[in-house]
């Protein structure tokens, strides 16, 4: 969220919009985690008019991405699955430091 944060912040999206983006945030990364692994969030961070999907369908990720491309602008997208499995190695590891140390 923190990433997504600045990222909105330096596509100058208006507060409006980026409030919107970051109060469905959440739903979007829940969406995608019940999609499966093959999710993404992607978001084209157009200041006059930013929105973002979840899709795990190359198509529709591809037209999504070529229509920022035509307008020139920014896009942001993560997969949250890849993330949540990071932060269970990580979870993981800094059990096994506790019960070493």
């Amino acid at each position: 969220m923190a990433v997504l944060t600045r990222e909105i912040h330096c596509a100058g999206v208006e507060q409006h919009d980026a409030l919107g983006l970051l109060r469905d945030a959440p739903d979007k990364i829940e969406a995608a985690l019940t999609r499966g692994p093959g999710a993404f969030v992607v978001y084209r961070l157009d200041p006059n008019g930013a929105r973002g999907v979840v899709t795990d369908s190359e198509p529709r990720l591809e037209r999504f991405v070529a229509a920022a491309e035509y307008e020139s602008a920014p896009l942001f997208g993560f997969c949250p699955a890849t993330i949540a499995e990071l932060a269970t190695h990580i979870d993981a590891g800094a059990a096994s430091l506790k019960k070493g140390g």
